[in-house]
């Protein structure tokens, strides 16, 4: 059964020009935790950007990236999305991470694990400070 990606790519369109490239560049730059998703979220990001310009393709689902023994990949994505939230950064990037996640842990079926949330720490924080800098260059964009 594929999976159903409209939330996702509705959460992606939400997202302002300069909030998309600020989410890019934090996953291109976060430490490699859980390296598919971070692949998978860096892939979303282009599909997106190239969507705008008239690029249409089809958005791969993360599990084409997230290898199975990936245990971290919900836990990650929990981390993000508290950081971006935290930050006041963008309701869309909030709205974005809640539908990832109702994806990876098919709508609360699958469940995390002890080990990975130890795993999180450290890209929680990453997270944080990135999602705290970025968070400055969109409110410097808006202007």
């Amino acid at each position: 059964m594929a999976a159903d990606l409209t939330r996702v790519k509705e959460a992606l369109e939400e997202l302002t020009d300069i909030e998309l490239k600020a989410l890019y560049i934090a996953s291109n730059e976060a430490p490699e935790i859980a390296p598919g998703l971070l692949a998978w979220l860096e892939g979303a990001c282009d599909w997106e950007m190239n969507r705008r310009v008239g690029r249409d393709y089809n958005l791969l689902p993360p599990d084409a990236g997230i290898d199975p023994s990936e245990v971290v990949s919900i836990d990650a994505v929990n981390a993000m999305r508290e950081s971006f939230a935290g930050s006041g950064f963008a309701p869309a990037a909030s709205k974005f991470f809640d539908a990832l996640l109702k994806l990876l842990t098919g709508e609360g079926r699958k469940h995390q694990c002890y080990r990975a949330r130890l795993c999180c720490y450290e890209l929680a924080h990453w997270w944080q400070r990135a999602s705290k800098s970025n968070a400055a260059v969109a409110k410097v964009g808006r202007r």
